[in-house]
């Protein structure tokens, strides 16, 4: 009689089981102090273009992603989308997700997220630390796709966060690197400042849900030198200086020859 029991509650554990893929809407909007403005008074000095460049990264493009998981991992990875607008395109921004750029596989057993990063050729393999947050309700409700969700504020070092979590969806996952919400969270805001030239603030809203009826298997990344998230910003910068140097003297050395 205990096998069976047991049986039964693992049977309907299982059977009970959710997954799905979903697609986010994704934004990065930038909101500049006077001091910030000032900055792009420096670095841009045509009045025309440099307007242009702090519009968009005010209200940027929206970017999608696919998000899937099964009962220890997700991934998030980016949608490219073929731009067929017919307007100047001499300056375009585009914005990926701040906390992992175009693509992340989750491990919530080790609460650390790996990303694939090519940098002008360069393999590497980012990973950096997740954040489970104590959330708390605010006592609103509203629906998403049909599935009714709640509201939840939390907050962790610069970043203060507002979430909608379907209680439903029995996972404490989300797109982004914040999760922990009583239930899959289908929206999520967040805002940070940086330092005093203006402030951060991400958007993630759910548009799409498909009923996967199975676990999907997650395969982690394992291509690419690692390295820590945070030092992709010096990576990027020195092949930056590389590759200008380099054109540098190509250009000194076309000047020589004629």
């Amino acid at each position: 009689m205990k096998k069976l029991i047991i049986f039964i509650v693992l049977f309907s554990s299982f059977a009970q089981a959710q997954f799905y893929e979903i697609e986010y809407e994704m934004q990065v909007q930038t909101h500049y102090t006077e001091k910030g403005l000032k900055f792009f008074e420096e670095w841009e000095k045509d009045p025309k273009d440099r307007q242009i460049i702090i519009d968009m990264n005010m209200n940027p493009p929206i970017e999608n992603y696919k998000f899937m998981f099964n009962e220890n991992y997700s991934s998030s990875n980016h949608i490219a989308k073929v731009n067929n607008s017919q307007e100047d395109q001499h300056i375009s921004v585009n914005k990926t997700a701040p906390t992992f750029g175009k693509n992340a596989f989750i491990d919530y057993k080790e609460n650390k997220f790996w990303s694939q990063i090519d940098v002008y050729g360069d393999k590497y393999l980012a990973y950096d630390s997740i954040h489970k947050i104590s959330f708390e309700d605010t006592g609103k409700m509203k629906e998403i796709l049909g599935i009714q969700v709640k509201e939840a504020i939390g907050k962790i070092g610069k970043y203060d966060l507002i979430t909608w979590y379907a209680p439903s969806i029995n996972y404490k996952f989300s797109p982004d690197i914040f999760y922990g919400a009583n239930g899959l969270i289908l929206e999520l805001h967040y805002k940070y400042k940086m330092s005093d030239e203006g402030e951060i603030l991400v958007s993630w809203k759910a548009t799409k849900i498909k009923d996967l009826n199975k676990s999907l298997k997650l395969v982690k990344p394992n291509k690419g030198k690692l390295v820590k998230y945070t030092d992709l910003n010096k990576i990027y910068e020195e092949a930056n200086n590389k590759r200008n140097a380099m054109y540098n003297q190509e250009e000194s050395t076309k000047n020589k020859l004629i």
